[in-house]
């Protein structure tokens, strides 16, 4: 019988760069006070990063038996689900600085959702690709492979 759970959370390191910038910029909006335009601007800009910061800290891939779900968290505002039925193809891949770090799409290359540049499964769905980073590849790909009989690679007919 095919594994029917998956869960696994990858943490990345990009939200340890967003706390840091944050401290300064909230420290000029202080120091601006006296500037009210450019302080709530420089507080806004800071909260922004810390808001941005705890929603890319951690990338949870999980299934709950029917679809494996992709979420940012620990502040869960983005999601993606992807039923196994919809899977055409699933194979190990990789993104490199150039392909960036959050959720994007990429001409010619597909979506992105990652924490942080390297290892990834690529995921086939009619019409769509996803690539997917963790610090798993093998154990998410072997889960895939075994929820949808697929072959890595391998595009169902």
């Amino acid at each position: 019988m095919a594994q029917v759970f998956y869960d696994h959370v990858q943490r990345g390191r990009l939200h340890v760069l967003l706390m840091v910038v944050s401290v300064p910029v909230f420290v000029g909006g202080l120091l601006a006070l006296d500037e009210p335009l450019l302080a709530a601007t420089l507080i806004a800009v800071a909260a922004l990063f810390v808001l941005l910061a705890f929603s890319f800290r951690e990338l949870r891939v999980r299934s709950d038996g029917e679809a494996l779900e992709i979420r940012f968290g620990p502040l869960s505002w983005m999601a993606k689900t992807v039923p196994f039925a919809s899977m055409r193809a699933v194979a190990p891949d990789r993104t490199t600085l150039i392909d960036g770090i959050g959720v994007h799409w990429i001409p010619g290359r597909g979506w992105i959702w990652n924490v942080a540049t390297g290892p990834t499964v690529r995921i086939e769905t009619e019409g769509q690709t996803l690539r997917v980073g963790t610090d798993d590849p093998e154990g998410l790909l072997a889960f895939l492979q075994a929820r949808t009989g697929l072959a890595a690679g391998d595009a169902a007919g």
